[in-house]
């Protein structure tokens, strides 16, 4: 029947089967969002997506939340300039990618998430993206990512096998010499620490299954700055 009408009989019609679900009471959702959607109302069909989506991740269903979330994002992007949102709209669907085991186009989500965004303090999404690229198996674009990250965070990698090779030599001697240190009181941590703490601990495991040596490495001194920081979390 709504193939017969036209654009615009077709947008009154799913705006006032919108309103008749919202009158009814417990709508679902999804047929909220796409009838809000089909009438051209993209506020309203932007928040009952997002509603829908995490309703859908409650359910597991994480590979529908995903679909959701991008249509939230196309609407948003049609809609305003709103980069907070668009920022927070990415994060959640890298979340539901992940979780949907679709981890490399979780890692693009949250690169999108961390370039749109407009704060300062998001290290953690490109973390989160060099993690993903890595757990799926994408090396190159992961240990770009990961190599680049971690020399602005004060962490360089060695830049080949032999000097890794040489790093993990040189740590274990250290360890058997003089063995770890004491773990220090608990203390606030900066921003500095507490996102290397962070980066090493994320991406240690999964450059390991890649690079050994270079994950021991990151393992080597996340220990290291666990202890020295006395988080109990780490």
């Amino acid at each position: 029947v709504l193939r017969s009408l036209s654009p615009e009989r077709t947008r009154l019609v799913h705006g006032r089967l919108a309103r008749a679900l919202l009158d009814v009471g417990g709508a679902d959702p999804v047929a909220l969002a796409r009838h809000y959607d089909g009438a051209g109302d993209a506020a309203r069909a932007l928040h009952a997506y997002r509603r829908a989506a995490e309703r859908a991740m409650d359910a597991l269903g994480f590979a529908h939340a995903a679909s959701l979330y991008r249509r939230a994002i196309t609407l948003e992007g049609e809609m305003s300039a709103d980069a907070v949102l668009r920022s927070e709209l990415n994060v959640m669907l890298g979340h539901a990618l992940s979780r949907a085991g679709r981890t490399v186009e979780a890692a693009r989500a949250y690169l999108e998430a961390h370039a749109c965004s407009p704060r300062d303090d998001q290290t953690h999404l490109v973390v989160w993206a060099a993690q993903h690229f890595l757990m799926g198996a994408a090396f190159t674009e992961g240990l770009s990512l990961a190599t680049s990250l971690l020399d602005g965070l004060g962490l360089a990698l060695p830049k080949n096998q032999g000097g890794a090779l040489r790093r993990w030599m040189w740590d274990s001697l250290m360890s058997k010499l003089w063995g770890m240190p004491a773990q220090a009181p608990r203390r606030a941590l900066e921003e500095s620490e507490r996102m290397r703490l962070e980066a090493t601990w994320n991406l240690a495991l999964p450059l390991a299954w890649m690079d050994p040596l270079r994950g021991s490495r990151l393992s080597h001194a996340h220990l290291h700055m666990a202890l020295a920081s006395g988080d109990p979390a780490h």
